[in-house]
């Protein structure tokens, strides 16, 4: 049987630095280093970084998080960009999209990387404020929703504080 070693070192060097072991055929990724500074958060359910200069806020459930972008005080929370976390667990991409397209002027995107996850990726309009949505089932599954632009402040998929929230995000629930 003719072998290409062309397609083989390809797909070597493509899987090679993602893998840190193949442990009874479940693969882990390697750890990807985003160097944000801030607290780490036990949510319940999971843990989550809060950058500095950023307010977290705990809800009455344990399985979601807010993160203020730039709040001080409960006050700077109505005016700051947010990231809105949510574990759902059991959820499925289908049923996570669907609640993604409840949003006005939906748009789909590529899907993202940040970490070791990739992320589906909608944008829209809430309550008059731009957000995108994220959510993944490679790990939680999660569901993140990014209020980008408030009161002229704003947040971007691609800031460092930003990844560095989604890259901390660890499953403690079982």
């Amino acid at each position: 049987m003719y072998r290409n070693p062309l397609t083989t070192a390809t797909a070597a060097v493509t899987i090679q630095p993602q893998l840190i072991s193949n442990n009874g055929g479940k693969t882990t990724p390697a750890p990807v280093t985003i160097n944000v500074k801030g607290e780490t958060k036990d949510v319940g359910d999971f843990t989550v970084l809060v950058p500095e200069g950023w307010m977290g806020n705990a809800l009455t459930t344990k399985n979601q998080y807010h993160i203020y972008k730039g709040a001080k005080q409960e006050s700077d929370m109505w005016s700051s960009p947010c990231v809105q976390i949510t574990y759902l667990q059991g959820n499925t991409d289908d049923g996570m999209r669907s609640i993604g397209m409840m949003y006005e002027d939906v748009k789909e995107l590529d899907p993202i990387t940040i970490g070791n996850y990739k992320w589906n990726a909608l944008t829209g309009i809430y309550a008059g404020n731009q957000v995108t949505f994220l959510y993944t089932t490679e790990t939680g599954p999660f569901m993140i929703v990014v209020y980008t632009n408030v009161d002229g402040k704003t947040i971007s998929v691609e800031d460092e504080d930003f990844q560095g929230i989604v890259n901390s995000l660890t499953l403690t629930k079982q």
